[in-house]
């Protein structure tokens, strides 16, 4: 290879480099020709003509001259300084103490008995009783929270508390308490009892009745599971079921108030039995309001209806009313108003 074409060979090859290191334009100077590197651009070779004779010359390397890179000097890192955070400074709300209000103070009762708590008409009990407050009072109410009577009484003290004579149910004797708006109470029930003379049976109640004993015309039938009786002075019909329930049911005398109709031929009772008529018959077969099942839970009649003389008291009770009324065979029903069952309570024959 000539020295021309080495030349342009290593020409070639330092513009190469000029490229990769920066893209830089570089001129070399050679002998009889002149090579230009441009970065990024087609590099032209501009060959001399040929020469006839070859003149020896010595041949001097060229230096090429290259860009001298730019060290990139790092930041020394200065000391390192910890900055000291500066506290932001917040406003603390004052706390105004709001003052507590004066809570009132209850009225209280600390002892409240009477003794007996059971008494007949016309007696007394000792009532003891403490408290605090502004003022009290010793009251008598029913059963039903009716006031009957009141009376100031000092806060602590013990006094006679007599009934009157007309006094017929059981009653409380209750302590009321007051300051300043509010209310304190205790009570406690007296219950009275009558002298045995004032029921028409053995067995009777603790409390007292109603009124004196009725006595009343009456009418009945036994069936195979309960009884009915009609009671003239009441003119109603009841039926007492003798069944797991125990509970009775009363109504309307049928024939009394126009709403039945003439007797219904009905279905032959068994031998043995009887099929009830008139009254009794309307209520059995279900003529009535609400007695749809009196029958099928009664069963046939073991006998024709007869007529006898009752007698029936009812107790003085607001919670729990009785009516003992007397049966047939001279014993006593307690009929519960309230819950619809009975049961035996004495005799009253």
């Amino acid at each position: 290879m000539s020295t021309i074409w080495r030349w342009r060979v290593l020409a070639i090859m330092i513009g190469l480099l000029l490229v990769l290191f920066g893209c830089i334009q570089v001129q070399v100077s050679l002998p009889n020709s002149t090579v230009t590197a441009v970065a990024l651009t087609t590099i032209t070779l501009t060959p001399l003509p040929p020469t006839a004779t070859a003149t020896a010359t010595a041949t001097a390397t060229p230096t090429a001259v290259l860009p001298t890179p730019t060290p990139t000097s790092s930041p020394t890192p200065s000391s390192t300084s910890t900055a000291t955070p500066t506290a932001t400074a917040t406003a603390v709300p004052t706390l105004r103490a709001t003052p507590a209000a004066t809570a009132t103070a209850a009225p209280q009762i600390s002892l409240f008995d009477v003794n007996p708590l059971v008494v007949g008409p016309g007696g007394s009990v000792t009532v003891t009783w403490q408290a605090s407050g502004e003022e009290a009072l010793l009251c008598h109410t029913s059963q039903a929270g009716i006031t009957l009577a009141c009376a100031p009484v000092p806060l602590s003290g013990s006094q006679a508390y007599t009934f009157t004579d007309q006094q017929r149910e059981d009653s409380l004797l209750e302590l009321r308490v007051f300051q300043q708006g509010q209310q304190a109470t205790a009570s406690l029930l007296i219950s009275l009892i009558c002298p045995a003379e004032a029921w028409f049976f053995t067995g009777a109640p603790s409390g007292c009745p109603e009124a004196p004993p009725t006595t009343s015309n009456a009418a009945a039938q036994r069936f195979q599971r309960g009884l009915m009786i009609w009671i003239e002075e009441y003119d109603d019909i009841y039926v007492l079921f003798e069944d797991s329930s125990q509970t009775f049911r009363v109504f309307p005398d049928p024939l009394l108030s126009g709403a039945t109709t003439p007797e219904p031929p009905g279905v032959p009772a068994p031998e043995g039995y009887f099929a009830p008529v008139r009254g009794f018959g309307s209520v059995w077969r279900g003529d009535v309001a609400g007695a749809a099942d009196v029958g099928q839970r009664l069963g046939w009649a073991l006998e024709p209806e007869y007529n006898f003389t009752t007698t029936y008291q009812r107790n003085l009770s607001f919670f729990a009313p009785y009516l003992y009324l007397q049966l047939p065979d001279g014993t006593v029903a307690g009929l519960d108003i309230n819950y619809g069952s009975w049961s035996i309570w004495g005799d009253g024959s």
